[in-house]
């Protein structure tokens, strides 16, 4: 059997209402893909991706003291937040059992939009 390969650039994913893949893989070299695996090595508790920073605030409102913010806005950490998106800050932050929320210019936004 044939198989096809699409590459898509986002945000043209999420304005195609023909585009219903059975597998999407996101990948956003600068950052957020580097960054989720490394994150994950440290054994958090969840990571927990979101669009925008408005709702970051709000779950960690939600969550409490077991939520750390992390992420960017044009490669700058966000104000307010614990931690920025990059892979070298997460290599020894105290984040085993704690809940991630992360949001990020192109990353998060990606793989939301693919789910």
């Amino acid at each position: 059997m044939k198989k096809k390969l699409d590459i898509r650039y986002f945000p043209v994913v999420s304005d195609d209402p023909e585009f219903k893949p059975d597998i999407i893989v996101v990948v956003d070299i600068l950052r957020a893909t580097s960054t989720i695996p490394v994150m994950l090595s440290r054994n958090p508790e969840k990571i927990i991706l979101v669009v925008e920073i408005d709702d970051a605030f709000y779950l960690k409102k939600t969550i409490g003291a077991n939520a750390f913010l992390c992420g960017e806005r044009d490669g700058k950490k966000i104000p307010d937040f614990d931690y920025g998106n990059s892979p070298v800050e997460f290599l020894s932050a105290p984040i085993q059992g704690k809940i991630l929320i992360m949001s990020s210019t192109n990353g998060t936004p990606a793989a939301v939009k693919a789910f």
